[in-house]
C-alpha cells in the first residue's frame, strides 16, 4: 500500500510551496446517496469548513446533503452534468465502480475520503480515481491509527466539530450504557452479544441503536432495549445514555464514529478496544477507556456504573474555533490556496440597522469577502458547465491574502 501511494502521488502538487491556482474549481463528490450515512455527515461538514474556497457539492440525488443550495449539484453523467477540471475531493469510495465519467471529468488532481474502506477497495478505488497513475491522487484518512495501518502517516481529516449536548443527568431510567451496533453496515456480525448480555444480568441497563443481529442475540435478555435507526437523530440517542461502548470491529469497517466525538464533549465515558482505529485519540481525552478484552471492558463498564458520576465535559475549542482550526488544516492539506472567500453560509441575509435582521431564502447562500457581504443568487445554472467565482455570484478576494480568521457570520433564522 505505501508504494502504490507513493506512486499515485507521484505527480501531485505536494510540495509545501505549491497552492492551487487562482480560480481552480473544487468539486466534492459524495460517494453515497444516503444521508444518514457518515459519509454524508462528512460532506455536509466539509461544505461548511471549505466554503471560503467556493466549492461544488455532486451527489447521486439532491437529498443527500443537510443545507442543500444551489451549490449542491446532482450527477447526471448520462446529461454532461458531473464535475469537470479542478480538484476533486472524493468523500467516500462507493461510487467509483459507477464512475466511467472519470475519464472525461479530467481532473487537474484528486483526493479520496475514504470511510469504511476494505484495504482491497481502498486499492481498487484509489487506482481508478487515479485512472492508474494518470491524475495525481492522495488520501486523506480518518485517524492516525487508520492511516498507520496501510503504512502511511497521513494526513488526517481534522476535527469538523460536534453538536453540543447536555451532559448527562441520572433520572428514574437508571444508568444506562449505549451501544451504536449499526455504522451504516448494519448486517456486519458485532461480537458483543456475550458482554452485553453479561452487563445486563448484572443489572446495567443497555440501549442499542440500530441492532442488526444483536437483536436476535439479545432479544430475551432483560434490561436490553433496542432503538432502530430511524427512531430519532445520533445525538438525540447520545443524550439518552451515561456511557458509550463501541462495538468490537474490523477496523477497515469503522467509519467516523461521530457517537464519540458527541460523548466525549458533553462528559460521557467511552469504552474503545485497543484495536479500534479511534483508540489513540480516545485515550488521550478524560472519559475515554480503552480495553484489550470482554473481561477488561466488563469491569471498566461495572465500575463506571458504581461510579454513578460522569466526567467532566471534555474541554473543546468553541464551534468558530473549530471551524477556523480545521480550515487551516484543510487549506494546507489540499494545497488550496489563498481563500476566495472569507466565510459562507446558507441563506440569504439583509443587513437591516445595527441588529442586522437576517432572514432564510431557501437555496441562498450568503457570503462574506475580503470587500463586503455579498449573496449568491437562488438556483442552479441550467447547463452542466463549470462556474467561475463570478458566476456563483460571491465576491472573490481582490488582495489574494488568506485572512488571519473566519467568522462564522451571523445566525440564519
Amino acid at each position: 500500500m505505501p508504494d502504490l501511494l507513493a506512486r499515485l502521488a507521484s505527480r501531485a502538487n505536494t510540495d509545501p510551496g505549491y497552492a492551487a491556482a487562482a480560480g481552480e474549481p473544487l468539486h466534492l463528490i459524495v460517494g453515497t446517496g444516503d444521508p444518514d450515512d457518515d459519509v454524508a455527515w462528512i460532506a455536509t461538514r466539509l461544505m461548511r469548513v471549505l466554503a471560503p474556497w467556493d466549492p461544488t457539492s455532486w451527489t447521486v440525488d439532491g437529498s443527500t446533503l443537510a443545507d442543500a443550495s444551489n451549490r449542491a449539484r446532482v450527477l447526471r453523467p448520462e446529461r454532461g452534468e458531473f464535475p469537470s477540471g479542478g480538484l476533486h475531493v472524493h468523500v467516500g469510495l462507493d461510487l467509483v465502480d459507477r464512475m466511467d465519467w472519470l475519464a472525461r471529468a479530467a481532473p487537474s488532481r484528486v483526493v479520496a475520503i475514504g470511510v469504511r474502506a476494505r484495504a482491497v477497495d481502498w486499492l481498487t478505488g484509489l487506482s481508478a480515481l487515479a485512472r492508474d497513475g494518470a491524475v495525481p491522487l492522495g488520501p486523506v484518512f480518518l485517524t492516525s491509527a487508520q492511516a498507520a495501518r496501510f503504512g502511511a502517516s497521513g494526513p488526517v481529516l481534522p476535527d469538523l466539530g460536534a453538536e453540543a449536548l447536555a451532559p448527562p443527568r441520572m433520572s428514574a431510567r437508571g444508568w444506562t450504557l449505549g451501544v451504536v451496533a449499526g455504522n451504516g453496515r448494519s448486517l456486519e456480525t458485532i461480537p458483543d452479544g456475550p458482554l452485553l448480555r453479561r452487563l445486563a444480568a448484572s443489572g446495567i441497563m443497555v440501549t442499542v441503536r440500530d441492532p442488526g443481529y444483536l437483536r436476535y442475540q439479545l432479544g430475551d435478555a432483560p434490561g436490553v432495549r433496542f432503538e432502530p435507526r430511524g427512531a430519532g437523530s445520533l445525538e438525540a440517542f447520545v443524550a439518552s445514555v451515561d456511557a458509550l461502548l463501541i462495538p468490537t470491529r474490523r477496523w477497515q469497517n469503522e467509519g467516523i464514529e461521530r457517537e464519540i466525538g458527541l460523548a466525549l464533549s458533553s462528559g460521557r465515558p467511552v469504552v474503545v478496544r485497543t484495536s479500534s482505529i479511534h483508540a489513540p485519540d480516545v485515550q488521550d481525552v478524560p472519559g475515554g477507556r480503552i480495553v484489550s478484552g470482554d473481561e477488561e471492558a466488563f469491569h471498566a463498564i461495572a465500575a463506571l456504573a458504581r461510579a454513578a458520576l460522569p466526567a467532566e465535559p471534555h474541554a473543546r475549542p468553541s464551534a468558530a474555533e473549530q471551524l477556523e482550526s480545521a480550515r487551516r488544516v484543510l487549506g494546507v492539506t489540499l494545497a488550496l490556496g489563498p481563500r476566495r472567500i472569507v466565510d459562507c453560509w446558507p441563506g440569504a441575509a439583509a443587513a437591516r440597522g445595527p441588529g442586522r435582521t437576517v432572514a432564510r431564502v431557501a437555496g441562498a447562500w450568503r457570503c462574506r469577502s475580503e470587500t463586503g457581504l455579498s449573496s449568491i443568487g437562488v438556483g442552479a445554472p441550467a447547463d452542466g458547465a463549470n462556474r467561475g467565482s463570478a458566476g456563483r455570484g460571491c465576491a472573490s478576494s481582490t488582495t489574494g491574502r488568506s485572512p488571519a480568521a473566519a467568522s462564522p457570520g451571523p445566525q440564519v433564522t
